[in-house]
């Protein structure tokens, strides 16, 4: 990547706000191809590391890797931890909903808070930089799910956040709302693989999320991919900012994210 740590906005604001949220056991990193490529383009892009944490007992937080301290926890350790919670929230609809409002949903309408507290304070970098009505998010796998239940879905309409006007999703499961999708609120593009099968409720085919919602809608399917293609392993050993032009999987990603933020929050 080409982040410059701690270095100013670039003149021109205000600029539309877009939340990331990774991915079960991942960080807000996993995903910096696109997210650096769309603060590139003219976004404020916020990527936290939302804190999962172990099955059985779900006190310990574990992650593939952290922004801050690199990899948290050896891959096996992590893997044998995915199946588990896999098999956890498969089984339990509802103990699936109370562990994302736990580690998800509320922190982050928190987050959307915190940078509109930023944008109204004149001692942050962020005065006054952020346009308050138009603000997006983009969700992968576990994020998707999040971004799914802060657009509409949730049976808990409070769990709603009306000021995420448009979304992105990255390979989501339909579950668990499968039933609710006709309440998403908010524009979307779904983006999957065409090796497209969820591990969370595999018999339900992740294009239900298009299938069934009623707002305007995009589908787009990455050919010869898996869900592994929309982390920062599509590029390989390039680096982000060369693989947008030579990688097709990774140009097809970053320019139809982009076309389609641009039409509906910018």
């Amino acid at each position: 990547g080409r982040v410059a740590l701690n270095a100013p906005l670039a003149p021109g604001g205000p600029y539309p706000l877009v939340l990331y949220a990774h991915g079960v056991f991942a960080s807000g990193y996993s995903s910096a191809f696109f997210t650096e490529y769309l603060a590139s383009q003219g976004y404020i892009v916020i990527a936290p590391d939302y804190v999962d944490t172990k099955p059985p007992d779900y006190t310990k937080p574990i992650a593939f890797s952290t922004i801050k301290g690199g990899k948290a926890d050896p891959i096996p350790v992590v893997l044998r931890a995915f199946k588990e919670w896999i098999q956890y929230m498969n089984a339990n609809r509802d103990f699936f909903l109370s562990y994302l409002a736990e580690h998800r949903f509320y922190h982050t309408s928190y987050l959307i808070d915190k940078m509109l507290d930023l944008n109204a304070d004149s001692r942050s970098m962020f005065y006054h930089a952020i346009q308050a009505d138009a603000i997006g998010m983009i969700g992968y796998s576990e994020g998707g799910v999040t971004t799914l239940g802060k657009i509409g879905t949730h049976p808990d309409a409070q769990m709603r956040d009306s000021r995420i006007r448009a979304a992105l999703l990255f390979s989501p499961p339909a579950y668990p709302f499968e039933n609710s999708l006709d309440g998403i609120a908010a524009p979307f593009m779904l983006m999957v693989e065409d090796d497209d099968e969820s591990y969370v409720d595999p018999e339900r085919p992740r294009r239900l999320v298009y299938d069934r919602a009623r707002v305007s809608k995009y589908y787009l399917v990455l050919k010869d991919a898996t869900h592994i293609d929309f982390s920062n392993r599509v590029c390989g050993t390039t680096p982000f900012y060369l693989a947008v032009e030579s990688n097709p999987k990774v140009n097809a990603i970053c320019r139809y994210g982009l076309a389609f933020f641009q039409k509906y929050i910018k």
